[in-house]
């Protein structure tokens, strides 16, 4: 019997408090990432990317399926509404 895959990503535990770990954890690395570019690296460019890219990642690594699959699932996001490389 495997565990509920709505619990939360651990045994006991709400989704809510799952959501919350997985944006206390997303938060964490962006800051990290940004502060570290910026301070450390004095590059504050690398710094913007190094937040988004902590964002973003966490956004999908929620996408199941293979490469392939997680790839077809955002073209067909990407592809409802505007093009991706719209001028406004």
């Amino acid at each position: 019997m495997g565990a509920d895959p709505h619990a939360g990503g651990r045994a006991g535990t709400s989704p809510l408090a799952g959501a919350a770990r997985q944006a206390v954890r997303t938060t964490v690395a962006a800051c990290a990432g940004f502060y570290l570019c910026l301070y450390g690296l004095h590059q504050p460019v690398a710094a913007t990317y190094a937040l988004f890219a902590a964002v973003s990642m966490a956004g999908l690594s929620h996408i199941p399926g293979t490469g392939r699959q997680r790839a077809a699932v955002l073209v067909r996001r990407g592809s409802r509404g505007r093009p991706w490389a719209s001028p406004c």
